[in-house]
């Protein structure tokens, strides 16, 4: 099994990584760049097989703010620029969208049609209503459709040290639960401490082959933000994963260590 299909059934995961989304401070027209780092280190055990993967990657994308009202925003979102590099096993795949020595691998073909092609998140009622499918985005780890985690928005009185409140997302395939706590709020700066719990049973097929995959995970994070608009500067987080992929009667567990830097500008 190459790598890209064998590290597909790890990613499926963080499509049901949303947060609640929020109000935001920013004027329409507004426009600010995301860039995350990840490191994904992962033991998988698949037909008897046990398989190490290592993931770098790096994800660079274009937020606009297109509309802002009193019940929620929409923003345009544009992949700019994927490098991604994986190893499992002694095989190796490297992935770079500036380098034209990529653009007619028929295997890289979806990764490249994500990029340079805005896509619309639309909010309602700390709702995301309209978002795009970015799974082909995944194998850096980014969770480019989570709106929410960019912006700062509660009342201006409760942002002081100490601070703490939670929010939960439930539905039929996934229970996220997160707790925040401000450890530090300046005159210019809100700094948040993020811990989350996962737990997802996620259903897809690869080919004719159904899958299931459970997880349960954690997660811990450190956000900063300007107090001034709200907006992230920066987050770093790590998560650790455990679960397995049910398919054809047979069980591959599976752990998985991630590190995210996300840096806004």
């Amino acid at each position: 099994m190459g790598i890209q299909k064998s590290f597909f059934i790890l990613v499926l995961f963080f499509q049901m990584l949303n947060g609640s989304a929020q109000s935001i401070q920013l004027p329409v027209g507004t426009k600010f760049y995301v860039t995350t780092f990840t490191t994904n280190l992962a033991e998988i055990t698949m037909m008897d097989q046990h398989m190490q993967l290592h993931n770098d990657g790096s994800l660079k994308a274009s937020f606009d703010v297109k509309a802002v009202t009193n019940t929620g925003y929409t923003l345009q979102i544009t992949p700019l620029h994927l490098n991604t590099k994986m190893s499992m096993n002694g095989q190796e795949q490297n992935f770079d969208s500036d380098s034209s020595a990529n653009l007619n691998n028929p295997d890289l073909a979806k990764l490249i049609g994500y990029l340079n092609k805005p896509q619309t998140i639309v909010v309602e009622n700390n709702k995301t209503v309209s978002a795009p499918n970015l799974d082909g985005l995944n194998p850096t780890g980014n969770r480019i459709e989570d709106p929410s985690k960019y912006f700062l928005s509660i009342h201006s009185s409760d942002i002081k040290n100490g601070f703490h409140w939670t929010d939960s997302i439930i539905n039929d395939a996934s229970k996220i639960y997160h707790q925040y706590t401000i450890l530090r709020a300046t005159e210019t700066e809100v700094e948040l401490n993020v811990n989350t719990d996962y737990e997802s049973q996620i259903k897809t097929k690869q080919g004719a082959v159904e899958m299931i995959q459970n997880l349960k995970g954690f997660s811990t994070g450190r956000r900063i933000y300007s107090k001034a608009n709200g907006l992230l500067k920066e987050e770093n987080l790590t998560m650790d994963i455990s679960g397995n992929t049910e398919y054809k009667e047979l069980s591959s567990p599976m752990t998985m260590k991630l590190t995210f830097k996300t840096i806004v500008n």
